[in-house]
């Protein structure tokens, strides 16, 4: 078989290999843009959440309660606990969104 068959060959399959692993970073391209844009809308939901909460002021109640009761919620682990039931609250949202 002639050297420039052989070469022209190889050639093909460069050519064929790198096609295919050009096509293959595209879609995980595409696939990152996508989940990209979940985690956009994902913060300006909770920007909203912030924004919708801002008016009531749960900073200022929060301050208001006695240093005894501060310090026993600090003991029981209140704040732990919040935000262990806010991430769950938060996980099975999303986990209900995904069919």
């Amino acid at each position: 078989m002639p050297q420039w068959l052989i070469d022209f060959g190889n050639w093909c399959y460069e050519i064929s290999y790198a096609a295919v692993a050009t096509v293959g970073v595209l879609f995980e391209n595409i696939l990152l843009t996508i989940l990209d844009g979940f985690f956009i809308v994902g913060r300006l939901a909770l920007d909203g959440v912030g924004a919708i909460l801002q008016p009531f002021g749960i900073q200022q109640l929060f301050d208001a309660l006695p240093p005894d009761v501060l310090g026993m919620m600090n003991a029981i682990g209140l704040p732990e606990a919040l935000g262990m039931i806010i991430s769950a609250i938060t996980v099975r949202l999303f986990m209900q969104l995904i069919p």
